[in-house]
C-alpha cells in the first residue's frame, strides 16, 4: 500500500503536467531556463577542446625530406658488394679446409692400409722399400700443396675482410638523406640551434640507420672526408644518463650535386657553423 502511494506520489506531477495546459508552459519555461543557463559553460566547454585541439595539432613536428645524397645508390652497393664477396671467401675456405683435412685423413688411412698389407709380406721387402719412399714423397708432396692452398684461401679471407672493414670505416659517416623537424607554420628562417634533423647512413650491412640531433651538438670536423662530429660532452652525457648509444657520431655531408632543398641545407650549414663559432669566442 505504501508503495503504490510513492508511485501515485511520483506519477501525479507527470499527469498535471501532461494534462494541465499552464503545468506545462511553466515546466517548459524551467526547461529553457535551465538549458539557458548551462548552455555558456557547455559552449565554452567546447570552445576549449576545439582551442586544444587546434593547439595540439599547430604544435605537431612535420618530418620532411630536404636532402638526397647522389652517390647513395653507388655506395649501397659497394657495401653490399663488399659484405657479399666476404661471406662467399668465407664459405670458400670453410669449404677448403674441411677439403684439405678430409683427404689429409683419407692419405693417413690409405697409408696405414698400404703399410700394414705390405709388412705381413715378409718375400716383398724391396717392394715394401720402394712403397715406403714413395708414400713420404707423396706424403711431403701433399702437405706442401695443402699449405700453399692454405694460404692462399687464408690470405683471400684476410684480404677480404680488411677491404670491407676499411670500405665500411670510409663509407659510414656518409650521409645518404637528411629529414628536417620542424612545424609546418614556421619558415626556412626560424631554422636555430635547437632545431632537429634526422642523418641517415648505412650500417656495416648496407642497412639504414638513422641519428636524430639538433644543430647545437653538431661541430664541424676536421678533415676532407668529413663534415661534422658530435659534440663529445653529448655523448659522455647520454652515456651518464644511461641512454641509447648513438647510431653514427661522425658524418660525410656530399655537397655536391645534392637532390633537395638546397637552400634549406645551406641555412643548417650555416647555423652549425655560427654556433661553433659562437662556442669558441665564449
Amino acid at each position: 500500500m505504501s508503495q503504490l502511494r510513492r508511485s501515485v506520489h511520483v506519477i501525479s506531477p507527470l499527469i498535471r503536467t501532461a494534462l494541465v495546459p499552464g503545468c506545462r508552459s511553466i515546466a517548459i519555461k524551467n526547461a529553457n531556463a535551465g538549458f539557458n543557463r548551462a548552455w555558456p559553460q557547455t559552449r565554452s566547454f567546447i570552445a576549449t577542446r576545439i582551442n586544444f585541439q587546434q593547439s595540439r595539432e599547430s604544435n605537431k613536428e612535420e618530418q620532411t625530406l630536404i636532402y638526397s645524397a647522389p652517390n647513395a645508390p653507388t655506395v649501397k652497393l659497394l657495401k653490399m658488394f663488399s659484405v657479399t664477396s666476404l661471406g662467399v671467401k668465407s664459405l670458400q675456405y670453410q669449404r677448403q679446409q674441411y677439403f684439405i683435412f678430409g683427404k689429409r685423413q683419407l692419405f693417413k688411412l690409405l697409408t696405414s692400409m698400404g703399410t700394414c698389407s705390405l709388412e705381413v709380406s715378409i718375400f716383398h721387402m724391396r717392394a715394401l722399400l720402394f712403397q715406403e719412399e714413395s708414400c713420404n714423397f707423396c706424403r711431403t708432396l701433399a702437405s706442401t700443396i695443402q699449405y700453399i692452398f692454405s694460404i692462399f684461401a687464408s690470405t683471400a679471407l684476410v684480404a677480404s675482410a680488411c677491404s670491407t672493414g676499411v670500405l665500411h670505416k670510409f663509407l659510414s659517416p656518409y650521409v645518404n638523406s637528411v629529414i628536417l623537424h620542424q612545424n609546418p607554420s614556421k619558415s626556412i628562417q626560424s631554422i636555430s640551434p635547437n632545431t632537429q634533423i634526422t642523418l641517415e647512413t648505412l650500417d656495416l650491412l648496407a642497412r639504414k640507420k638513422q641519428t636524430t640531433i639538433k644543430l647545437r651538438d653538431l661541430v664541424p670536423a676536421k678533415g676532407s672526408w668529413l663534415t661534422w662530429n658530435i659534440k663529445k660532452d653529448v655523448v659522455q652525457k647520454r652515456e651518464q644518463l644511461g641512454k641509447d648509444e648513438l647510431p653514427q657520431t661522425r658524418f660525410w655531408l656530399d655537397q655536391r650535386g645534392g637532390l633537395g632543398d638546397l637552400e634549406t641545407m645551406s641555412k643548417i650549414v650555416k647555423v652549425v657553423d655560427e654556433e661553433y663559432k659562437r662556442g669558441r669566442t665564449l
